[in-house]
């Protein structure tokens, strides 16, 4: 009996033990690799005329709903902008706000584009099958002027 209570506790410590070992990493990366994705946003600004609007803020902001950490772009003179690429982090929407006043052709108000509803252009790496840019082109983002209540 205690030989039988002895070999059955060694086979519990053992399946216990082993299952540990294979469920404590996340991805066999040594052996395999780990499947990434990168996302990244480019598009252009402008007016409501379909004027180009140079130096407006984009902030992406990310399914977990953070934005403080990641780093603003900045539109060029051709309102067009391109986020840094963000690993394993879906980007949810862009915020784009004037925060240079009237220098670059008006004040501007903020505003947000949902990316949920585009669909994103996937790049796969040809040299490793596990890597893709899930990059959304094109994002055209059409800000108005702000209104002044004056009487």
């Amino acid at each position: 009996m205690k030989d039988k209570l002895s070999k059955f506790s060694q086979w519990l410590f053992s399946a216990i033990i082993t299952l540990l070992g294979f469920t404590s990493t996340s991805c066999f990366t040594l052996a395999y690799g780990c499947p990434t994705s990168d996302y990244q946003a480019e598009g252009r600004i402008t007016d409501q005329e379909g004027y180009p609007i140079k130096g407006i803020e984009v902030k992406a902001k990310f399914s977990d709903g953070e934005t403080s950490d990641t780093p603003a772009v900045y539109s060029d003179e051709d309102g067009a902008f391109i986020t840094d690429k963000h690993r394993d982090r879906y980007i949810v929407s862009l915020t784009a706000t004037d925060i240079d006043g009237e220098k670059n052709g008006g004040e501007f108000e903020t505003k947000e584009i949902d990316l949920t509803k585009m669909k994103p252009d996937i790049q796969r790496s040809k040299k490793n099958e596990w890597y893709s840019l899930n990059l959304y082109k094109d994002v055209e983002i059409k800000l108005t002027e702000k209104t002044t209540n004056e009487e």
